[in-house]
Order: structure tokens, then sequence, then C-alpha cells
């Protein structure tokens, strides 16, 4: 049989693991940078700090004219770098490319609903852009302009749709 002291040492230990373990475990998982990366959810790189799309020089794929962006604004979207064809040696378009926009506008359909708050948009950067001016990257855009997530030009569309999806689920915008 356990003596007295013993059962209020086992008390005292219980009432310390019950009151006071959460607090220094929840200090740890925050102080520990590897637990951060364990909860990443998004496909795609975050941008930090944010660009807007403003601010950056983009032209039109299609029209070769800069990019307009007060009617982008209010809808989230997808940008793919996209040089035209004059930019290439064969003056036609990359037929990766092509096939990748075809990709997106099954991204779009694929969201149902919602698709109608998503827009695609062909553009290349001009010659004061921080971003990258390889062509078939994607970056994902708020309805503010920001360009908030970015994309590899082999990284899978499922990886694009999943985030997309998540994206227009949480916002209450676009």
């Amino acid at each position: 049989m356990l003596g007295r002291s013993t059962k209020k040492n086992i008390i005292l230990i219980a009432l310390f693991a019950l009151f006071i373990l959460p607090f220094g475990l929840a200090w740890l998982i925050y102080h520990s940078p590897e637990a951060h990366t364990l909860s990443k959810k998004n496909q795609g790189e975050l941008l930090a700090p944010s660009y807007n799309l403003a601010s950056q020089h983009w032209q039109e794929t299609q029209t070769q004219m800069n990019l307009d962006p007060l009617p982008l604004k209010g809808k989230w979207g997808v940008l793919l770098i996209s040089y035209p064809p004059c930019h290439h040696a064969n003056l036609q378009l990359n037929p990766a490319i092509a096939a990748r926009w075809a990709e997106l506008n099954k991204v779009k359909i694929s969201l149902g609903k919602d698709q109608s708050r998503l827009q695609l948009i062909q553009a290349f950067p001009g010659l004061k852009n921080p971003l990258g001016q390889e062509e078939g990257h994607l970056y994902v855009f708020d309805p503010l302009g920001n360009l908030i997530l970015h994309y590899q030009p082999n990284q899978a569309s499922r990886a694009i749709r999943q985030d997309l999806k998540q994206l227009l689920h949480a916002s209450q915008i676009g």
C-alpha cells in the first residue's frame, strides 16, 4: 500500500501535468521552426513579401499591350507567364505553354460554382519585374491584386486546384 506522502506526491505530479505541461508544450511548439513546416497545407510557394500586380509591368501575351489591373480587381486569378510568338525562335507559341493553358482551363471548370470567381491570364513580365522571367511559371493573385502563391512550371495542376479550392472556400471576397 502507498503511504500518505506518496499519494500526495502523485496527486501533485498529476496536477502539474494537467495544468502546467500544456503551456510548456505550447511554448515549445511555438518556438520551434520545424513545427510550423509540418502544418503546411498549400502546395505552392508562398510569396513573402507579396507583390502587387499593378506595381509590376506585365504585358498580355495576345495583345502585347500593358496589362490593365483595374478589371482584375475583385476576383481571384491565376497568371501564367507566357511570351508571344515573336519572342520564340520558330515564331510560334511554346507547345508546353499551350498544354499548361488547357490544364488551367480544366482546373477552372473543375471548381464548379466557384469558377466565376476565378480568372485566368496569360502575360509576360516587363524589364523591371523582380519576379521570375521564365515561361511557364504560375502566380495566384488575390482580389486586391497581390501575388500570393508561386508555382513552378512542372508542378501538377492537381496541386494548383487544391490550393485554389481552399482559397476560394476560405475567402468571402472575390
